[in-house]
């Protein structure tokens, strides 16, 4: 009944403006986890997308396939709140969405998911960076990098300073941290390439498909976009509507990189970015006439007029 009474909000946010509908949905799917991870994560457990008891798992806090759900539906609705409402207003609230969400998906005492956090930092701030049209440098790749690890940290030693009772697993990252240094992020991000692909070769094997996907997809849309610009008819051959505006480049560039670095880091294989495919197409679709369609330039006209000498 809740299901149907959303839905039925949805279709009529919908009709007063394209788009709000997917926006309502999207914040619903947030505002449910968020309230399920902040009374006790009972959604977590013996639900479709929560673990099974009879598998086993960390029953505490956010698991892999709740993070796939929870991290692309708050990158799509920021996202999708600076197409549908302009100014500095929509921006400042994309950015609270984004913030709002890893700290609900990292803080011990609510989803205390290093995996989760290790993928939405840097997912999160480059969509914000190209949303502001900024270059990304390979200074702020490195910078981002350290500031990720910086936060999953400052979220350890969090949990490290509760009650022994009431710490969850942050607290042993945070005193591996303290007595074994930089080594826990290697041995941490072995397991679960060993859980999600089980062994050193085969997870190299994947890691170096991955970057072979990617590579292809950023060859194939220079390209697309090097074809455009040298067209002599003037058709606009790449679909420019994509690869230009700001807000499309973002979804494009976060969802690629949050898949890629939740597969990585996170023992749940294809079944997180499979999960976060599921959430960024069907939400994709339902907004794809809130953005213009492609705009085709005619080619001109030849010139009929004989020249009198």
């Amino acid at each position: 009944m809740f299901t149907a009474a959303l839905t039925a909000a949805a279709r009529l946010a919908d009709v007063a403006r394209p788009g709000f509908g997917a926006a309502l949905l999207l914040a619903a799917l947030l505002a449910t986890s968020g309230v399920d991870l902040a009374t006790g994560a009972n959604l977590q457990l013996n639900t479709m997308f929560g673990y099974s008891s009879e598998v086993g798992g960390r029953f505490a806090g956010s698991g892999n396939l709740a993070f796939s759900l929870l991290a692309p539906a708050s990158r799509l609705l920021a996202v999708l709140v600076t197409i549908l409402v302009a100014g500095r207003a929509a921006r400042l609230l994309a950015i609270a969405i984004m913030v709002v969400t890893v700290l609900v998906g990292g803080l011990p005492y609510l989803g205390a998911d290093v995996g989760g956090v290790l993928s939405m930092v840097p997912a999160f701030a480059l969509t914000w960076w190209i949303l502001r049209e900024r270059p990304i440098r390979v200074a702020h790749v490195v910078g981002l990098t350290v500031a990720t690890v910086a936060i999953v940290i400052v979220f350890g030693f969090i949990d490290l300073s509760r009650p022994a009772r009431q710490r969850a697993h942050l607290a042993r990252l945070a005193e591996q941290v303290r007595d074994d240094g930089p080594r826990w992020i290697v041995t941490t991000i072995g397991r679960r390439w060993q859980g999600s692909f089980g062994g050193p070769v085969t997870s190299i094997l994947a890691l170096v498909v991955a970057i072979g996907v990617v590579v292809g997809v950023v060859v194939v849309w220079r390209r697309l976009l090097r074809r455009a610009a040298e067209n002599p008819s003037g058709a606009r051959l790449a679909p420019d509507w994509f690869p230009e505006r700001p807000d499309a480049r973002a979804l494009l560039v976060g969802l690629s990189v949050l898949s890629v670095l939740g597969l990585f880091l996170n023992d749940s294989s294809v079944a997180v970015p499979a999960l976060m495919l599921l959430v960024a197409v069907t939400t994709l679709a339902a907004v794809a006439g809130v953005m213009p369609s492609p705009v085709t330039t005619p080619a001109p006209e030849a010139d009929d007029t004989v020249a009198v000498q």
